[in-house]
């Protein structure tokens, strides 16, 4: 992916989100990065007020993934936002 940008920065654009059910439920966020990149990742239930739920997040090279364990019950909504530092 990343020779397709020639060098240039990655866009940070989410490419996949899953909701995993069952006794501990959690959502996998995917995006586009590249190596060296770091992540802030927030939450937030109205879009209004975000909660850091992590900094210095790492890149996993050309994609980055994150677990966000949820309560149970997961609540009806849960926005998430990926930052680039």
């Amino acid at each position: 992916m990343l020779g397709a940008f020639r060098g240039k920065s990655v866009p940070l654009v989410i490419t996949n989100i899953i909701y995993n059910t069952g006794a501990t439920p959690s959502v996998d966020v995917t995006w586009l990065s590249q190596a060296g990149d770091s992540f802030i990742i927030e939450t937030s239930a109205d879009l209004e007020e975000w909660e850091e739920v992590t900094d210095a997040y790492p890149s996993g090279g050309d994609s980055t993934s994150f677990n966000l364990p949820l309560n149970n019950p997961a609540p009806a909504k849960r926005y998430i936002r990926v930052l680039k530092e």
